[in-house]
């Protein structure tokens, strides 16, 4: 097969002029509900023979020459365009937006992206910012002025490709990140390396004591979909579910309204894991707020976090689902209990109650935490064994 010549920046750019350049749609599938929730808007350039140039042939080029943030403003509208279509069919539903480390260096974007949602165009709730973990640690403090301005109205920022590269913690740190995008090179892998299934559950559980949602790219067998629908991943995408489709087969899949394997047994295992994690958190805090040394912070946990714990916030939230179920409703009297000492310990320990004051409320703690563990295991148990009947 002979290969596609590579294109000089002049001819990127008269395709960018002449509106060449299109979004390609491939859809993200909830592993709770099996539905659609939103697509990743992929660029494509399609030629008038209509062959498309492969990305990977042209964004480099056009990253090298800095012409990547014309490219980005000038999709950005486009972006806007295929969203009015797509919102008469989805309302709901979210698209994502790939830019890069000099796009978000530039207050044109953030300008843009905030015109947008003055003007109705998109809801801030709608749309997700796509960034690579490079753009991420290459973040000045004026790019971090940026993301915190469109992140205030309420976009959400998601790290891309997390798990190539350096694979850096300190990506995370730098940037108001709202999800976790799972690489596809680590994701294709799991079925055949147990180290690679693995680092998939690290990386989720990473995400969800982060407060984050985990996402995972490259879904393309349902081994590897039904391992992460119990993973406690958020959501999907890949080519089992769907390639990229040009916005009329996206739009014409829309309106098919499909569904895939869903469960709510992977968000009872990250809450569990959640829970540990939180309740050890705890135990620090009040050792460090009491401690004479007081070598940490006493701002480890913080009291929003304490007043809405992990398990409380899965709870009154997807948790609701479940509604009806024995196990489910056992857990609504402990949860209560639960957060009720959560404050209480936060309150004592900042105003320097006795060891004994703070000594009950623990155990009050560990056995009320003992009780959810316990629910939870069996209520994800409930739920494998009537997936297994289906």
């Amino acid at each position: 097969m002979n290969q596609l010549p590579a294109p000089t920046i002049e001819e990127i750019k008269l395709a960018l002029s002449e509106r060449a350049l299109v979004f390609f749609y491939q859809p993200k599938v909830s592993f709770v509900t099996g539905r659609i929730t939103g697509a990743e808007a992929l660029i494509r350039w399609r030629k008038e023979d209509g062959s498309l140039v492969p990305p990977a042939l042209f964004i480099p080029l056009a990253e090298e020459t800095g012409f990547i943030s014309e490219i980005t403003l000038g999709m950005f509208p486009v972006l806007l365009d295929d969203y009015q279509r797509i919102r008469e069919i989805q309302d709901g539903g979210h698209v994502a937006f790939n830019v890069s480390a000099s796009d978000l260096d530039q207050e044109e974007l953030v300008i843009a992206i905030e015109s947008a949602i003055e003007r109705n165009l998109i809801a801030a709730s709608n749309l997700r910012i796509e960034v690579t973990e490079a753009a991420a640690l290459s973040s000045s403090p004026r790019m971090r002025e940026w993301v915190q301005r469109f992140v205030k109205h309420g976009v959400e920022l998601a790290l891309d490709d997390f798990g190539t590269g350096y694979s850096s913690l300190d990506a995370i740190r730098k940037l108001p990140f709202a999800t976790l995008k799972v690489d596809q090179g680590i994701v294709r892998e799991m079925h055949r390396s147990e180290r690679a299934a693995m680092l998939v559950h690290a990386n989720v559980l990473l995400a969800q004591v982060l407060g984050m949602e985990a996402v995972a790219e490259g879904i393309e067998t349902e081994y590897i979909y039904r391992a992460l629908m119990h993973s406690g991943c958020r959501e999907g995408q890949g080519y089992w579910m769907s390639r990229p489709l040009p916005l009329d087969g996206y739009l014409a899949l829309l309106k098919q309204r499909p569904s895939w394997p869903a469960s709510h047994a992977g968000l009872l295992r990250t809450v569990l894991m959640s829970h540990v994690v939180e309740l050890r958190r705890v135990m620090d805090w009040v050792y460090s707020a009491r401690s004479e040394v007081r070598s940490a912070p006493a701002s480890l946990i913080p009291p929003a976090e304490v007043r809405r714990n992990a398990f409380s916030k899965w709870y009154e939230g997807d948790g609701r689902a479940l509604s009806g179920h024995q196990t489910f409703e056992a857990m609504r009297v402990p949860n209560l209990i639960l957060t009720e000492t959560y404050e209480l310990i936060q309150a004592r320990a900042s105003s320097g109650a006795s060891p004994q004051e703070l000594e009950d409320q623990l155990k009050k703690l560990a056995h009320y935490s003992v009780v959810l563990i316990g629910d939870l295991l069996r209520l994800e148990a409930d739920l494998l064994l009537q997936e297994m009947k289906r």
